[in-house]
């Protein structure tokens, strides 16, 4: 009798078990999509600034007046910024209600300060230390 308790209670308690580690899987999966998306807004955020850049460039060879010039520069500025928090904002109303917890930033500047410092920590546990010397 005492053996079919113990078969059964092995049993839920390797369900339980691989039900948990399921779960960590999943966070740890989204964890990295995450880190993903906030890459690819970096990169793109940089791409931006560098079109702007060029097109304020190219703007100082055209007789366009310098007080215009300097209110688009300004414009496109501003919108570069409201771009940058439009898409955390977006990214994080897209995420899951049971994954909302993990999101450590509402910003922009605190996504890019998040994005360096995982990526720093991660960086840092894989590189390996030469104590030898």
């Amino acid at each position: 009798m005492y053996e079919l308790l113990w078969f059964f209670g092995g049993a839920l308690l390797y369900k339980l078990l691989a039900k948990l580690l399921r779960l960590y899987q999943l966070f740890a999966f989204f964890q990295d999509v995450q880190l993903q998306v906030l890459a690819m807004l970096k990169a793109a955020s940089k791409d931006i600034s560098t079109a702007i850049e060029i097109k304020h460039e190219l703007l100082k060879a055209t007789d366009m007046p310098l007080e215009d010039q300097e209110q688009l520069k300004q414009l496109d500025d501003v919108t570069h910024t409201v771009w940058k928090e439009a898409s955390i904002t977006h990214l994080i109303k897209c995420v899951p209600t049971p994954f909302k917890s993990t999101i450590k930033f509402n910003s922009w500047n605190d996504s890019v300060k998040y994005f360096n410092e995982v990526t720093q920590n991660r960086a840092s546990t894989l590189t390996p230390h030469n104590n030898d010397k």
